[in-house]
């Protein structure tokens, strides 16, 4: 997939010849499949590894704020591209697990990113992050286009997407299923609640002190 958009991109650039506006329009279409495969192939190799589970040995000491706090900063450009209100609160000190950064991180951006693709401009998207007793709970709530409630039952299931979302934008299905994967493999759980219209609010449950056996 590198070395198709790489040759896209040349092409794109007009270094090897001026191209009409129609080749123009089938390089971005180009483009855009190979960037959407590209996801969808780094989506089924991060399922892979995690359906191996958790491996106890590369859970390090991290700060949930941080974790958070980046995941914005991943996602700056997104956010500053929508007309939406979006708004962070993490803990003025350290909130920390033991886990995988990186995994907690794109648990933490596909959350947000389902959140402002599917919440129309004008509306809201809110990320809090809070400790109560032992445990670490993430919060992604909108005001969005929501998940009609017959479908709910198979959101977190590989490849599903809901009827709402296959109208907005195009995705892999397997973001959710993500999410599900890497809160289990750091001993948690993920809950939400939606309605059609009427927005989603995700909530990831996370053992503030790791247990010692973790399902898989």
């Amino acid at each position: 997939m590198t070395s198709i958009t790489g040759y896209a991109e040349m092409l794109q650039d007009e270094q090897l010849g001026e191209l009409t506006d129609a080749q123009h329009r089938v390089l971005d279409a180009i483009d855009r499949n190979s960037e959407r495969l590209t996801v969808l192939a780094n989506d089924l190799l991060a399922l892979a590894r995690l359906d191996q589970g958790p491996v106890l040995l590369d859970h390090l000491d991290v700060d949930l704020g941080s974790v958070v706090l980046d995941a914005r900063t991943a996602l700056q450009a997104l956010i500053d591209d929508r007309a939406l209100t979006v708004t962070f609160e993490v803990p003025d000190t350290p909130l920390v697990i033991q886990g995988d950064a990186q995994h907690l991180e794109r648990m933490v951006a596909n959350l947000l990113t389902n959140a402002l693709k599917f919440t129309e401009d004008g509306g809201w998207v809110r990320c809090t992050l809070t400790r109560v007793a032992d445990r670490a709970l993430l919060e992604v709530s909108d005001n969005g286009i929501g998940i009609p409630e017959a479908e709910q039952g198979e959101l977190f299931t590989r490849f599903f997407r809901s009827s709402s979302g296959r109208e907005r934008a195009p995705g892999s299905g397997l973001g959710l299923n993500i999410v599900q994967s890497i809160a289990h493999n750091h001993g948690g759980t993920v809950a939400f609640t939606s309605s059609d219209g009427g927005g989603s609010t995700f909530v990831v449950d996370l053992p503030v002190d790791l247990p010692v056996d973790l399902p898989h």
